[in-house]
């Protein structure tokens, strides 16, 4: 299993750069200050860490294409006890959305 940074990483090299965070319940983009409803994004692909050497890695990586302006990028989300109540709403809309588990 990779690990954060090489997730991270993988998805970088394939486009995904932009660092999408949630706020007031919708998803952000550092570069243009935009704010979507994550609804309308495009999931390419979803990967969950489950953190077995590093707890602070438990975390599910979300690769989205058609954010904000248009950038490609990610969605990283922490789950259990320390996940925020913003991203806990953005992850229910995105978990429903179609979605590969690895890109090619």
């Amino acid at each position: 299993m990779d690990s954060l940074a090489e997730t991270l990483a993988r998805l970088a090299a394939a486009g995904y750069t932009s660092d999408f965070y949630a706020r007031d319940g919708k998803v952000g983009c550092p570069d243009c200050q935009d704010l979507v409803d994550p609804g309308t994004l495009v999931v390419d692909e979803l990967v969950r860490l489950e953190g077995d050497s590093d707890p602070d890695e438990e975390l599910i990586i979300y690769a989205l294409s058609a954010g904000p302006c248009g950038r490609k990028g990610t969605f990283t989300i922490a789950f259990g006890p320390t996940v925020t109540p913003d991203d806990q709403a953005i992850a229910a809309v995105l978990r429903d959305r179609p979605h590969r588990h690895r890109l090619a």
